[in-house]
């Protein structure tokens, strides 16, 4: 954690965009301490692709060598793309060490929440493709350096529990990953590979074409392990791509009867990303119960092992008591989520630990809004990571959400994030209150609401008239 131009390596990957306008992070850091000559040699570069990785000298920065990349954009429709191109970025990165025989590299998150990247999926990536190049080439590097910004939490939180999965220090750690790690089926690399997309050849050719198209004796074999690597000497991009099978030559192939060879291999099968939405419970339509689980399971280890204490102390959840029916009333008190927006991941993680022992049963949730400033609400983003934890996993047990002192805006955002819902399985079950006395005739109780809330409603409302818990029993 912390300034990634002091490190002592050979090469430092920047995975802030070139054109990018965004001034915070580390890339921006690495520009900014880079200094003017970095600029300078940047703005005369042409833009390189999602998955490349452009040199340039340090400059300013302990690092002889900047390795420039840009992060791919996540989109639900284009999920493996966004993967493989995500899993380029790294490779590319290693790859180029490997060529120049750089020996130390250290190389930030390269997916970003600013394009849209979930970071629990972009952390599986990243942790699974530098594993797996580290199988395959164990002695190109001596040293690989993860860094952090430190002021981005949940990054850190991510990459802290999903270290012992695919790094595991001993028996126990190895253990829970074989458990936990989610299913794979790519290749030696780590790039996923889906066989029903590989183009098949129809085993109709002439031997006049067979000939020519097979004849040639000089093939371009890629390096180890059939990886080719391409290089621009006009604007020195390193770019990375993968190759199954070197090729060659079967005669027996063509003796075989057409009729033969199964329908699958003669031609491409039909759009998968379908399936795997579901199967990694990404869906926009609304997450499956499988995929959401192993989701979930991961959200709730990183809570589990993250420091919380600012949150915690700061009461913005809790449980308060029981309604006449015996079902818990969790408070969630808008106005005591903190300003700083980068302890809003924290938050969700702290939610989730509290709300998880929850979950099994029936339990009435009660936000309250009153006093919600406008620098404590959180993105429209952090609302739909959120509402998409409660649908997938608390909705089933979720009696009622009752909201105190709503606002245009609130009921704004409840519209927008409804849209990424499976179901109206949460927003049926909305009911809003302008009054809490409206509130505590509907729960048949006055439940315990900090003073301020209690203040804020006689100042607005008036007061509670003095008999009125005796109207409820």
């Amino acid at each position: 954690m912390g300034d990634p131009t002091v490190l002592n390596v050979e090469a430092l990957v920047n995975p802030t965009p070139i054109t990018s306008s965004d001034k915070k992070g580390l890339g921006a850091r690495i520009l900014e301490v880079g200094g003017p000559e970095l600029a300078k040699q940047l703005s005369g570069f042409e833009r390189p692709k999602t998955g490349e990785v452009r040199p340039t000298p340090g400059y300013n920065v302990v690092a002889p060598t900047i390795l420039h990349t840009i992060g791919p954009r996540y989109s639900d429709h284009y999920m493996t793309a966004a993967e493989n191109a995500l899993h380029n970025c790294y490779r590319s990165a290693f790859d180029y060490c490997v060529e120049h025989r750089i020996r130390t590299l250290a190389i930030p998150p390269i997916h970003s929440l600013h394009r849209q990247y979930p970071t629990l999926l972009g952390a599986h990536i990243a942790l699974r493709t530098l594993r797996c190049l580290m199988d395959v080439r164990p002695s190109a590097l001596q040293r690989l350096v993860l860094c952090f910004d430190p002021n981005d939490n949940e990054n850190l939180d991510t990459y802290y529990a999903l270290m012992k999965l695919y790094f595991p220090r001993n028996e126990q750690e190895e253990a829970a990953a074989v458990d936990q790690l989610p299913d794979f089926k790519g290749n030696e690399f780590g790039e996923t590979i889906m066989l029903e997309r590989q183009v098949r050849i129809q085993a109709s050719f002439s031997d006049e074409h067979r000939s020519s198209t097979y004849g040639t004796s000089g093939t371009n074999s890629g390096r180890d392990g059939g990886v080719s690597s391409s290089w621009s000497s006009s604007s020195s991009v390193i770019t990375s791509s993968s190759s199954s099978t070197p090729p060659y030559h079967d005669d027996s192939i063509f003796r075989r009867d057409l009729n033969s060879f199964p329908s699958s291999m003669m031609y491409m099968s039909a759009y998968k990303d379908d399936e795997r939405r579901k199967q990694s419970g990404v869906s926009p339509s609304g997450p499956s119960a499988p995929g959401f689980e192993d989701l979930y399971t991961q959200y709730l280890a990183i809570a589990n092992t993250a420091n919380l204490s600012q949150v915690s102390q700061l009461g913005i959840v809790y449980h308060a008591g029981n309604d006449r029916y015996g079902r818990p009333i969790i408070i969630i008190v808008g106005c005591r989520i903190p300003n700083d927006h980068k302890l809003h991941d924290l938050v969700f993680l702290y939610y989730i630990k509290f709300m998880d022992k929850f979950a099994d049963s029936p339990y009435v949730l009660l936000y309250i809004h009153t006093n919600v400033s406008s620098k404590k609400k959180p993105p429209i983003s952090w609302f739909r990571k959120v509402y998409s934890i409660m649908d997938g996993k608390y909705s089933r047990s979720l009696v009622s959400v009752h909201v105190l002192h709503p606002t245009f805006w609130l009921k704004v955002v409840e519209k927008l994030v409804s849209v990424f819902m499976s179901a109206d399985a949460i927003i049926s079950k909305i009911v809003y209150y302008e009054r809490l006395i409206d509130l505590c005739t509907q729960l048949r109780l006055i439940p315990r609401l900090p003073n301020d809330i209690l203040q804020y409603d006689a100042a607005i409302n008036g007061p509670m008239p003095p008999q009125f818990e005796e109207t409820l029993k």
